[in-house]
């Protein structure tokens, strides 16, 4: 009960304003408040799906494939065993519709093949390098065994452990053993040096056709954004346009609905100023921008310099605008609005019958005579409490 309660008695129409203030159009309930704040929301949101449903109205440029740069820095790296067999198919490369369009299957198809080649020689020279080292330490331990059997013959031992003639035999098996081994490897690092250098000029003409799509797919992607600019731009003006002119429609006739335009015009007017940044960063080369950052990364008193100068920059900003406020909230006519409202003088701030024509303090002319209809009325405001003439127009 003390919820419901509390709900009701935010969306009550008892405004509260402070003395010497107007009640104005702009205002309304916290619960007014409230739901205006979560419309400007839900208006940023909706406008986010649109934009983002505008961007599906253009085909896209394809990108270059991704297993095509990777088989290629393969090649270019000789690290052969990051390419896996899960990523072995590969997409024909469609740039905007199918013109111009690039098919690299052929030199994909080439490439892969090698690859599968080169792999299975790099499994099996894997393989034989195991073997040799397995041969060689037989050698070394059989060779032990012989000097083993050399030390009996000299002590002229009865019961001899090991036979001299078969360990000499059986060393030359190993031997052999190892040459045949070792002419192996030679033949697979052979085999595996001609694929990747028969590679090499494939590798070199698809890297050149490569240059040549990227710089076909970086305009047609830049057209594709601009499109997208165009037509984003377009919904967002024309709506901003409707509402803002609603707005100042209704604010000239002082209506108490005005302030839901506000919102939603300052709403459309974020969605409009978000769409022409994008555009500009777009079409402004962001080359431009990493040598901004590349060049106060390496000059490093730039950037100490600069975060002394960064709180003069926020103090900058956000004072400008408090001082923006300020100036409007004690502008001349607010300030004596304010004395009048308080029934103060406006030059001693001493309490004073705002319908005689001085102060008795201080003698200040708070009325003065229009120059239109003579009658009195406060000094210092723009128009003729009498006739509604402005007072700074003489007659």
């Amino acid at each position: 009960m003390k919820m419901l309660k509390y709900i009701k008695n935010i969306f009550k129409t008892n405004i509260k304003h402070n003395i010497g203030e107007e009640l104005t159009e702009k205002q309304t309930t916290k619960g007014g408040y409230f739901l205006l704040f979560l419309m400007f929301f839900a208006i940023i949101s909706t406008s986010q799906w649109t934009i983002n449903i505008i961007q599906d109205i253009p085909d896209k440029p394809q990108d270059l494939p991704f297993c095509i740069e990777r088989m290629i820095n393969t090649f270019e790296n000789k690290n052969y065993w990051n390419y896996y067999s899960n990523n072995l198919e590969c997409s024909n490369y469609k740039l905007i519709s199918s013109k111009p369009k690039y098919d690299f299957t052929s030199e994909y198809d080439k490439l892969i093949n090698d690859y599968k080649n080169i792999t299975e020689l790099k499994q099996e020279l894997n393989d034989l390098e195991r073997k040799k080292e397995n041969i060689e330490n037989n050698i070394s331990n059989t060779n032990k065994n012989y000097d083993t059997s050399l030390t009996e013959d000299i002590a002229n031992e009865d019961n001899k452990i090991y036979d001299k003639g078969s360990i000499q035999y059986k060393l030359q098996e190993l031997y052999h053993d190892l040459e045949k081994n070792k002419n192996l490897i030679n033949d697979k690092e052979n085999q595996i040096t001609n694929l990747i250098d028969k590679n090499s000029v494939v590798i070199s003409k698809l890297r050149g056709k490569i240059e040549r799509v990227e710089k076909e797919y970086d305009k047609a992607y830049l057209v594709y954004r601009i499109y997208i600019a165009i037509l984003s731009f377009i919904f967002s003006i024309i709506i901003f346009l409707i509402v803002y002119k609603l707005y100042s429609k209704l604010k000239k006739e002082n209506s108490p609905y005005s302030i839901i335009f506000s919102v939603a015009s300052f709403a459309y007017g974020f969605i409009l100023l978000q769409v022409i940044l994008l555009f500009l960063w777009d079409i402004i080369p962001h080359r431009i921008f990493e040598y901004i950052v590349d060049f106060l990364t390496a000059f490093k008193p730039i950037i100490y310099l600069l975060q002394f100068i960064w709180p003069v920059f926020i103090i900058g900003i956000f004072g400008f605008i408090v001082y923006k406020i300020q100036k409007r909230l004690y502008s001349k006519e607010n300030i004596i609005k304010r004395f009048v409202a308080d029934k103060k003088c406006p030059n001693c701030g001493n309490h004073v019958d705002i319908k005689k024509p001085y102060c008795a303090l201080c003698s200040y002319e708070i009325q003065i005579a229009c120059p239109h209809c003579k009658k009195y009325t406060v000094q210092g405001m723009p128009f003729c409490s009498n006739c509604g003439n402005s007072l700074t127009d003489k007659k």
